[in-house]
């Protein structure tokens, strides 16, 4: 099963992933997909995992901004279902040198410099 997005889309827009889009936003997805092919991309589904937070479970995402091959910065957004979208809401995304005893020895030397941890689980 795959989902089906803008090649060119932003915060969620347009998405159709089975189980959650509504029948009526599939077909006009559907649609949009068969007349414009190259304006669409297909992802494999993967199943995210949702954390408990302090009205519920929700859903994590974490993004990263690159500048010419590099990565400059981070954003999180968390919501209620596995699509984020514009009803998802911000969240922090803190970074913070690994220690050194805390990396497992078979972890790649370029991940030895920062780690991502989910802060307040």
């Amino acid at each position: 099963m795959n989902v089906l997005k803008p090649a060119l889309g932003r915060v969620g827009d347009s998405i159709q992933m089975v189980g959650v889009t509504s029948e009526k936003e599939s077909r006009r997805i559907d649609r949009a997909a068969r007349r414009h092919p190259h304006h669409w991309v297909a992802q494999e589904h993967f199943d995210a995992v949702p954390l408990e937070g302090a009205e519920g479970k929700v859903y994590p995402c974490i993004g990263i901004y690159t500048l010419n091959n590099r990565v400059i910065g981070a954003y999180g957004r968390v919501a209620r279902t596995p699509l984020i979208n514009h009803l998802a809401q911000d969240a922090a995304v803190l970074v913070a040198e690994a220690k050194p005893e805390a990396v497992h020895p078979a972890t790649h030397p370029h991940e030895l410099n920062r780690t991502l941890q989910a802060v307040g689980t």
